[in-house]
């Protein structure tokens, strides 16, 4: 089931649009989410300018992500123009050499923000991090994606992206923090795997492989409040609870996998991919709630909400 636009959002000869649907702008509130996670995590409280630095780090992974896909749909414009010729490059809405500038510019915007939060927050990580996350979108979009490196690299970004939230935390990186960041990018990992069917469904097996290391990710993210209470000595959420909304999630995230594996059609999978995507935000809040409870959530539960309403009329994927 092909996803499209209110044309009332046309603006130009091209349209706003088709822009919006380039950079996938639902996904881009994903992104900052995990930025918010990595901040709340690294940070107990907010202090003077944390709001600016914060923001900073947002707008950064906001726009490498919208580098990342615009980048990609230049990549395999040749692709969609028989497999997706309602994409914006191929349907003539967004020129090829617009697109082109559009992602470098995205790419050096989003490296420009996270190296002005370096400055005010006195790190070097965000800005070493930011320009490693644009060199591998680079690398992913021009030689891994169609090798079985491609997902891992998918997951590497989402990861690299968590982590470009937590990379003003004044000391080393804790366990919390990597397995935070490493249960989201293995997560990634899969949603990739199952994504490389939508526009060629190859059978059951890419699917059912995404959806256990989709799972696998869950299962790894349910240790992560014993390990904030191991690095932090704070423990935000009871163990019968927490065990009790992972169960949910991943019974709920199988129940929308199971369509498409059992008959894995174009339409089944892009809502499968759609669902995926916008959860990545739940996974997020859940990781917040481990380290700063209710309110950490709540804040993760503002970043969703923009995602969840531009989704029901810009495509996700």
């Amino acid at each position: 089931m092909t996803q499209h636009f209110d044309h009332d959002l046309d603006v130009g000869p091209t349209g706003l649009a088709a822009y919006l649907e380039l950079v996938r702008l639902p996904n881009l509130f994903t992104a900052a989410a995990d930025v918010v996670m990595g901040f709340l995590a690294t940070h107990a409280a907010f202090e003077p300018g944390d709001g600016l630095r914060l923001g900073l780090l947002m707008g950064a992974s906001c726009s490498l992500y919208a580098a990342g896909v615009t980048l990609n749909d230049v990549f395999d414009r040749k692709l969609d123009a028989v497999e997706r010729p309602e994409r914006p490059i191929p349907s003539g809405r967004v020129p090829l050499a617009v697109a082109w500038v559009l992602g470098f510019l995205l790419l050096g915007l989003g490296v420009a923000a996270a190296a002005a939060a370096a400055g005010l927050g006195g790190s070097s990580r965000p800005a070493i991090l930011a320009a490693a996350l644009a060199a591998l979108i680079l690398l992913y979009n021009a030689v891994l994606k169609p090798t079985l490196a491609g997902p891992l690299a998918m997951g590497a970004c989402r990861a690299g992206n968590v982590l470009l939230g937590m990379s003003l935390f004044e000391s080393t990186w804790l366990g919390c923090h990597w397995l935070a960041a490493g249960a989201i990018g293995l997560y990634v990992v899969g949603l990739s795997w199952i994504a490389r069917s939508e526009a060629r469904p190859a059978g059951r097996m890419p699917l059912v492989a995404g959806t256990v290391i989709v799972l696998a990710g869950l299962a790894v993210l349910a240790f992560l409040p014993e390990q904030v209470f191991r690095d932090l000595f704070v423990r935000q959420v009871s163990d019968e609870g927490w065990y009790l909304l992972l169960a949910i999630l991943g019974l709920h995230t199988l129940v929308r996998c199971l369509p498409a594996v059992a008959r894995p059609e174009e339409d089944r999978i892009q809502l499968t991919v759609r669902y995926l995507i916008l959860t990545l935000v739940v996974l997020d809040m859940a990781a917040c709630l481990a380290f700063r409870g209710v309110t950490g959530a709540l804040a993760v539960l503002l970043v969703f909400l923009p995602a969840l309403f531009l989704s029901r009329w810009i495509p996700t994927t």
